[in-house]
């Protein structure tokens, strides 16, 4: 095509769409692009500022420096089966290595006259929006991973307010807010439920001769053989001191009864050894109760009743099983 005619068509392509007025803006780009030849008709200046070559005469290796098309060329989409305009435009993203930005891209066939067809497309460059994009991405990221640690935390700090620090057992304050949901469910269910109330014998005895500190190697040995002998769906607490509870869902009174007396003998067989080859042997007592559904209306009925027959065992001689 002759120099004259390439003008001529530049003219056309300028009268045609009335852009003069954009030849210099910085605000955006324009390029045109045979749709037939990919020869590049019309760049404004703000599109030479971000260009790989500008002597380049196809639009792949003057945009961005390629030696065959883009992979990303959208003028198969943007025209029919011969080569006309279909009307239709397309808006994508595209990061331009030539100059580290990127822009938002709209694009659009247009028939400037029988025999020229030409991809217009519209440049803005969206790197500031990409960027704040990416940095409130980033903070989202932070405050979500931030809010995980903090659920994380608050769930440990709960952990930690529920479990008596000696023991890792569950404490008073757990077992009072579990027990009501055993309970409901033991009533919604019509299921049994049964609890122990657990007492060291004589632990003052214990304290007073070796120490408080041997007296928590007591507490301690005896908490571990408590989790030893129940399920994962029992509860175990210390209440305070030397008193433990716990609560079996599903389980009458009698199995309840048989579990304490396999605890009771085994705790009997516990020893502690001291450095200076001293050995102390101690004992427990129990009390057992079950749920009754037509007198326990709140659990604190059901632990009473284990409570009072832990008293009963104390005073009929100890390191024994009373059911209630």
């Amino acid at each position: 095509m002759s120099r004259y005619m390439k003008k001529e068509i530049k003219k056309e392509i300028k009268e045609y769409l009335n852009i003069n007025a954009i030849d210099t803006t910085s605000l955006f780009g324009v390029y045109m692009v045979n749709v037939n030849t990919y020869e590049i008709e019309y760049i404004n200046q703000s599109v030479k500022n971000m260009m790989a070559d500008l002597n380049g005469k196809y639009c792949w290796e003057a945009m961005y420096g390629l030696d065959a098309p883009c992979p990303w060329c959208k003028i198969p989409q943007l025209v029919n089966e011969n080569k006309k305009s279909n009307e239709q435009n397309v808006m994508f993203e595209l990061f331009n290595e030539v100059n580290d930005k990127w822009y938002q891209i709209q694009e659009q066939a247009i028939d400037i006259n029988e025999n020229m067809t030409v991809k217009n497309a519209f440049m803005i460059d969206i790197s500031e929006q990409k960027e704040a994009q990416s940095e409130l991405i980033k903070s989202n990221v932070e405050f979500s991973l931030q809010q995980n640690e903090l659920k994380k935390l608050e769930i440990e700090l709960r952990e930690l307010s529920n479990r008596d620090p000696l023991t890792n057992l569950y404490n008073r304050r757990y077992l009072s807010d579990i027990s009501q949901d055993l309970l409901s469910l033991a009533k919604r269910n019509d299921t049994e439920l049964s609890v122990l109330m657990i007492d060291i014998d004589k632990f003052k005895n214990i304290n007073d001769t070796y120490g408080h500190d041997v007296g928590d190697e007591v507490i301690k040995l005896l908490s571990k053989q408590l989790i030893d002998f129940v399920r994962k769906s029992d509860v175990v607490a210390r209440l305070g001191g030397e008193e433990f509870a716990i609560i079996f869902p599903n389980t009458d009174v009698d199995n309840a009864k048989n579990k304490a007396e396999e605890i009771r003998k085994e705790i009997e067989l516990l020893t502690i050894n001291l450095e200076d080859s001293r050995t102390i042997l101690f004992t427990v007592s129990i009390g057992v109760s079950s749920f009754n559904k037509d007198v326990d209306l709140e659990f604190e009925s059901i632990l009473k009743k284990s409570d009072e027959a832990l008293y009963e065992a104390k005073e009929n001689g100890r390191n024994r099983v009373v059911l209630k």
